[in-house]
């Protein structure tokens, strides 16, 4: 460590004479830079918001802290570990000028430490020697500085915005302008250490001061700017404040002092929230840098479709003279297209439910650090910030069947690992699992499915919203399918339904547990149990659908069953609880009831045994360092096993909103029957006008949603399932020997159907 020589205000750095590397390495160490996450939370008070973002957005460079080089990133650390060492002593004029040179030595030696001998004055960072046209409240702001003078151009345009910022002192050069400019520092150095002995006082009032004063001083020919925020972060450290973030340090001379201040005073909570965050993300398990300043929209924005419209300007390691411009207008563009992109991919809709309405999203992008968080093992303890972020507080349920027996230890893991009776389709494909399954999928392809989801959105986008540009999706290897057909074959059981990366979801308790009891159907034959799945929806990577489930082709099924689509499987941190129905006793309860319990940090799965006469609770409690659920504790009660169990409210999709948030956003990708877009592009028929159409080769023929008696349900050869029936069922009982080779209906089927979709075939 260095120590501070009692003499002068210079720190003894006790660096090895190694690479800038190994310096690099020790000045981090010394300010306890152990991660990304803390480098990356340190480069956001050194370096301009613009800047930080492209790195972390395009990935240009693998060490965004070093996007200045690495002599500028090395002088910062110098700098700051040297006011670290400094401490709460006052502030003086030498003090000023070590520190500038802690700052400059490596990246500017020949101006580190040395006031400035001549005048200057500010234009264009990128065109040097040009004027700036600023707004009129910013030349308001220069004009009320004490010290400050704006020079028009034409110096005879009266009221003008555009021209020169001249600093103090550059009407003279040499020693003239060295002495006043020290007795400057000397004043502003008085008036700092005097506020501070004051009883009261604000930290951030005093802390922005400075940096406002000094700034609009210059002293230096270069690393003013770097030097008044070191500064300022050190008044407030000495102060009990958290260091301030400032997005746009360049408009610190171009905003008033008042306002000013109110920035300091934002960025330091902003500091206080990056670094509350990292906490979570921490225990969250996440290692994604972008994920700490919530670029993780724009990472995967970039990713998935900008980078195919515009290439990232080239990086750069120039320190100030990096071109603001370049970068400005590459971040403008980027925001325009990303804000084109979620008006028409990504929505947000409501449900009804008995304490009002709740907003739910759909569509858009999945995050990167929402990838890493769905297939982490380590996400059992998820901090409150996280779970608000990746769930909403809408409850979903989940029916299936399992062939394997399920016990207390198989409970647990579901609350744990993705599971096949929870799993989307095209996951369940490559992890070679039945839907039937209750064993664990591996984490890699439920992230190859939400890659998919990505993909199928980005693709639709270029061809809905670009048709002008090459699709860099037409011609995968792996062909990206179309969202609306994916989507169909989710409703109508389509021969590619195992090529969705969806698991499919109710907002309705009583379609799920129809699922989860349908022991009669044929995929069920060989099943056990029946489980159900009560979860919270995620924010990303759902879609809101009709259901498959409609009354004539099940006798559990309801006109609109308002599926939710969630992307790769059932993230085992959403799920609440699970219920499982044993085949042969389907009486009203469920043999096995198990519930999530999170008290004081810990997580617990709370057991309802109900397969004797009385229930018996018994309490798993999660073990981090094992990492399973451990048996904590076990209780009898009096409660018969009989005793009926309430059932949960129920969501009820509000129709208008659903279908009218489709309309506004979806309106080219899916089409629209009576005023409301769905996912396919159709006809309606009376059923007097269907003959003909049966008769043409060229149409397939799907029920309306119109709402089927229960007789005329049961009245089905068979349940239409898109797990075990042929792709084509429907179509298969609608052209059957009793149908189209006698040319007419048969009414024990669809005579109570009044209407008909009649769908193109492609």
């Amino acid at each position: 460590m260095a120590e501070l020589n009692k003499y002068s205000t210079v720190a003894v750095l006790e660096k090895s004479p190694d690479s800038l590397g190994h310096s690099i390495s020790e000045s981090e160490k010394a300010l306890r830079l152990e991660t990304k996450y803390d480098r990356q939370a340190e480069a956001s008070l050194f370096i301009d918001r613009k800047f930080l973002s492209y790195a972390l957005i395009t990935g240009e460079t693998n060490k965004p802290e070093q996007i200045f080089g690495p002599e500028a990133w090395a002088d910062y650390l110098d700098g700051r570990l040297f006011t670290r060492q400094y401490g709460n002593q006052y502030l003086t004029p030498d003090f000023i000028l070590d520190l500038h040179t802690q700052l400059t030595k490596r990246s500017n030696p020949n101006v580190s430490g040395k006031i400035r001998n001549i005048g200057i004055v500010g234009g264009s960072y990128d065109n040097l020697g040009q004027p700036v046209t600023y707004t009129k409240e910013q030349v308001e702001a220069i004009e009320a500085n004490p010290v400050l003078a704006f020079q028009r151009e034409p110096k005879d345009d009266e009221g003008g915005t555009t021209g020169f910022i001249i600093y103090p002192h550059s009407d003279s050069i040499g020693t003239k302008t060295k002495e006043a400019i020290a007795k400057d520092l000397n004043e502003l150095c008085e008036w700092f250490n005097n506020e501070k002995q004051k009883e009261t006082y604000d930290p951030f009032t005093v802390a922005g001061l400075l940096q406002h004063k000094l700034i609009s001083l210059h002293p230096f020919l270069d690393g003013n700017g770097r030097l008044t925020r070191v500064l300022m972060n050190w008044s407030l450290e000495n102060d009990g404040e958290a260091p301030s973030v400032i997005d746009n340090p360049g408009e610190d001379i171009l905003t008033d002092e008042p306002t000013w201040i109110s920035r300091i005073t934002d960025g330091s909570n902003q500091y206080k929230a990056l670094k509350k965050r990292q906490k979570s993300l921490d225990e969250a398990d996440i290692d994604n840098i972008n994920a700490l300043f919530n670029l993780g929209q724009d990472k995967a924005f970039y990713e998935y479709i900008f980078r195919y419209f515009k290439q990232a300007p080239s990086l750069t390691t120039s320190g100030d003279l990096h071109t603001h411009q370049v970068y400005e207008e590459f971040l403008a563009g980027f925001k325009e297209e990303m804000n084109r992109f979620q008006e028409y991919m990504q929505i947000t809709s409501k449900v009804q439910t008995a304490d009002g309405e709740r907003e739910v999203s759909q569509g858009g992008l999945i995050t990167p650090e929402f990838m890493d968080f769905a297939t982490s093992p380590n996400t059992q303890v998820l901090p409150m910030e996280l779970r608000k972020q990746f769930f909403s507080d809408i409850e979903a349920y989940r029916g299936g069947m399992v062939g394997e027996e399920i016990d207390d230890q198989k409970l647990c893991q579901m609350f744990q690992s993705y599971v096949g009776v929870g799993t989307g389709y095209r996951a369940l494909d490559r992890a070679s699992r039945p839907a039937t399954s209750a064993q664990q999928i591996n984490v890699q392809v439920i992230r190859e499915s939400m890659d998919y989801y990505n993909k199928m959105f980005a693709s639709l986008y270029f061809a809905k919203k670009h048709p002008e540009m090459e699709n860099p999706y037409a011609n995968m290897p792996n062909l990206v399918r179309d969202l609306d057909t994916v989507v169909q074959d989710h409703v109508v059981g389509g021969q590619d339904i195992w090529n969705s990366p969806f698991v499919s979801t109710s907002l309705k308790y009583n379609v799920g547990i129809g699922w989860a009891k349908r022991f009669s159907a044929l995929y069920a034959k060989n099943a056990r149990h029946g489980v159900l799945f009560k979860t919270h929806l995620p924010k990303e990577g759902m879609v809101m659908t009709f259901g498959q489930n409609f009354k004539g082709l099940t006798a559990t099924g309801i006109p609109f069953e308002y599926e939710a689509l969630v992307t790769g499987g059932l993230q085992p941190a959403s799920i609440v609880e699970i219920e499982v129905y044993d085949k042969g006793n389907l009486h009203q309860n469920p043999g096995l009831k198990a519930k999530r319990v999170i008290e004081d940090g810990k997580v617990n799965i709370v057991i309802e045994d109900r397969q004797g006469k009385f229930v018996v609770n018994r309490t798993y409690t999660y073990n981090p360092n094992t990492p399973a659920f451990v048996l904590s504790g076990e209780e009898e009660t009096l409660t018969l096993s009989a005793t009926p169990i309430n059932q949960p409210d129920t969501y009820h999709p509000v129709l208008p909103s659903i279908l009218g948030s489709f309309k506004k956003q979806y309106i080219s990708p899916f089409g629209s029957i009576e005023g409301y877009p769905h996912i396919f592009d159709y006809t309606i028929q009376s059923k007097e006008n269907l003959s003909k159409f049966i008769k043409q080769e060229d149409y397939k023929i799907i029920p309306s949603f119109d709402e089927i008696s229960d007789k005329l349900s049961k009245s089905y050869p068979f349940e239409l399932n898109p797990i075990m029936s042929p792709p084509n069922s429907l179509i298969s009982l609608l052209n059957s020997e009793n149908n189209i080779k006698k040319k007419k209906l048969n009414d024990n089927y669809i005579l109570s159907l009044n209407e008909f979709i009649i769908k193109p075939k492609k």
